[in-house]
C-alpha cells in the first residue's frame, strides 16, 4: 500500500506539471486538465439562466479554476507521497498530536504548508528522503505560483490585441467601407498582419477565446463581416497593389476561420459559415 500511494501521488504531481508545461510553453497547445476545466466552466457559463451574469467573467473565472485545480492536484499528490511516512518520518512540535489530527489530515496539512512555502515549523521531515522531498515540493510551489502569474501575463495581451483588431475593423467601417472610397494597400496589408497575429494568439493562448468583449467595437466576432467586405472589395479592385493586399487579407481570414473552427466551433462549411457561428457564440448579441 505505501508503494501504491507513493506512485499515485507521483503520477498526480507529474500530470499537473505536464499540464502546466503544455499550457504555458507548448506552442499551439494546452494541457488536457486545463482544457477540460475551461470547457466545463464555459459550458456552465453558457446556460441561458447564467449567461448574462457569468459571460462577462467567464475567461478570468476559467483561468482561476485551472490554477486552483493545479494547486489541489499538487497538494493531494504530495500528501499521498507523505502519507506512508506520517507520523514516524516527521518531528512534531510540542503539543502537536498527529494521531489526534488524523494521518490523512496531517499529510494534507504538511503538503499545503510546504507547497505554499510557509514553513511554520510545527512539522518538519526527519527521514533522509523526506529531507529532499519537502524542499523539492517547496520549489514546485514557487514555480507553480510563478507559472500562474506568467500565464495571466501572457493571455491578457492576446485579448488586448484581438480587441484592438476589432476596433480597427470598426474604424475602417466608419471611415467608408460602405462608400466607394478604397483604403490604400498598406492599410489592408496591416489589417492582414493583425488578423494573422489574432490567429496565432488563438493557437497559442486558446483560453483567450473565452474572454468577454465589453462592447461591439471591441468584439472580433462582430467585426469579421467588415473585414470580409474589405477583402472582397480589394480583390476586385482595378489597382494591382490593392488586389494583392486583398488576397493576403483573404488568406489571413481563411487561416483565422480554420483555427476558430478546428479548436472551438466545429461548424464546418466555408469561412462565412464559421464567422457566422463565431458571431452567434461570442458576439455581443450572444451575451444577452
Amino acid at each position: 500500500m505505501p508503494v501504491i500511494l507513493t506512485v499515485l501521488g507521483s503520477l498526480l504531481v507529474l500530470v499537473t506539471l505536464r499540464d502546466v508545461f503544455h499550457t504555458l510553453w507548448r506552442p499551439a497547445g494546452s494541457g488536457a486538465v486545463g482544457a477540460l476545466i475551461m470547457h466545463a466552466v464555459w459550458w456552465v457559463g453558457d446556460r441561458p439562466a447564467l449567461r448574462g451574469v457569468l459571460r462577462p467573467v467567464i475567461g478570468p473565472a476559467a483561468m482561476l479554476a485551472v490554477i486552483l485545480a493545479w494547486t489541489v492536484l499538487v497538494t493531494v499528490g504530495w500528501a499521498l507521497i507523505y502519507l506512508p511516512a506520517v507520523p514516524d518520518g516527521f518531528v512534531h512540535g510540542s503539543g502537536v498530536d498527529p494521531v489526534e489530527r488524523g494521518l490523512w489530515a496531517e499529510a494534507l496539512y504538511l503538503s499545503l504548508v510546504t507547497l505554499a512555502t510557509l514553513g511554520y515549523g510545527d512539522v518538519v521531515p526527519d527521514t533522509g528522503w523526506l529531507l529532499l522531498a519537502a524542499p523539492l515540493q517547496a520549489l514546485i510551489g514557487f514555480a507553480l505560483l510563478t507559472a500562474a502569474v506568467a500565464w495571466i501575463g501572457q493571455v491578457h495581451p492576446a485579448v488586448t490585441r484581438r480587441r484592438a483588431l476589432a476596433a480597427r475593423a470598426h474604424a475602417l467601417g466608419a471611415a467608408g467601407l460602405s462608400s466607394q472610397d478604397e483604403p490604400p494597400a498598406s492599410v489592408i496589408e496591416a489589417v492582414a498582419a493583425d488578423v494573422a497575429v489574432a490567429r496565432i494568439d488563438l493557437e497559442q493562448y486558446d483560453e483567450s477565446y473565452y474572454f468577454h468583449d465589453t462592447s461591439a467595437q471591441a468584439s472580433l466576432a462582430d467585426s469579421l463581416g467588415l473585414l470580409d467586405t474589405l477583402a472582397a472589395r480589394a480583390q476586385d479592385d482595378a489597382d494591382g497593389e490593392r488586389r494583392w493586399a486583398g488576397r493576403v487579407l483573404t488568406a489571413a481570414l481563411d487561416g483565422l476561420a480554420e483555427v476558430l473552427d478546428d479548436q472551438f466551433l466545429h461548424a464546418g462549411g466555408d469561412r462565412s459559415t464559421v464567422f457566422e457561428a463565431y458571431r452567434h457564440e461570442r458576439g455581443r448579441a450572444a451575451s444577452s
